[in-house]
């Protein structure tokens, strides 16, 4: 795809953990300009359970190691940073939002701000659990896709214990971040991505669409 075409493509991503921080360096590999936005600091569990860091990244910023290394696999790629958690009010203008966080209540946020904003079209949101993957993908231009959504956004006393990273399922989140790569790709090319996906690699491996089929082309209702 020429460069031209990506430079135009604008991509937030909030939440730098076990899936945000290998999503980015995919993204910039494929050369998609990233606004990046996380507060947290790196830990001693985030170097087990998180694959892009390192003992040496201990106590530094999570949003500084991996926008450096976003630089360092292509330095021609625009990435801004955002060293600020995400509150009510908030703007939210690139065209499509990765909302990789950890509660209901922030992606309830995420959500409300791109549709207020009106400028978003695609909100994508990767949840984990153990072995088990669940993503959704939104068309915030189109009414059917937005109530779609609402109806998986619930409290957070709602959402179960089960551990989302570990050194053991370090696989999983790195998993996840590829097919997040793959259906911006699709955005890109015009072509259709799942209102949901789902991943379950708990015994046999399974993999299952469920909803409509969001077609990339669809005009705002």
């Amino acid at each position: 795809m020429p460069q031209e075409k990506l430079n135009k493509m604008s991509v937030r991503l909030l939440g730098l953990g076990s899936v945000g921080s290998p999503c980015a360096i995919e993204l910039i590999k494929m050369g998609i300009p990233l606004t990046l936005q996380d507060t947290d600091k790196v830990e001693l569990h985030n170097v087990t359970n998180q694959f892009m860091f390192q003992e040496n990244h201990i106590g530094k910023s999570k949003l500084d190691v991996v926008a450096d290394a976003c630089k360092a696999h292509n330095s021609a790629i625009k990435v801004l940073k955002l060293n600020s958690w995400f509150r009510a009010g908030d703007s939210i203008e690139e065209d499509i939002v990765i909302s990789a966080v950890d509660t209901m209540a922030v992606r309830q946020l995420i959500y409300d701000c791109a549709v207020v904003g009106g400028k978003t079209r695609f909100l994508l949101d990767p949840r984990l659990g153990g072995e088990y993957i669940r993503i959704h993908c939104v068309d915030l231009f189109n009414k059917e896709s937005r109530l779609a959504y609402l109806d998986e956004l619930y409290d957070d006393s709602q959402t179960t214990s089960a551990q989302c990273s570990g050194a053991s399922i370090i696989y999983t989140p790195t998993i996840a971040a590829s097919f997040l790569a793959k259906f911006i790709k699709n955005i890109l090319n015009e072509q259709w991505i799942p209102e949901t996906l789902l991943i379950d690699m708990s015994s046999e491996i399974t993999m299952n669409i469920v909803g409509a089929h969001i077609e990339t082309m669809e005009k705002k209702d």
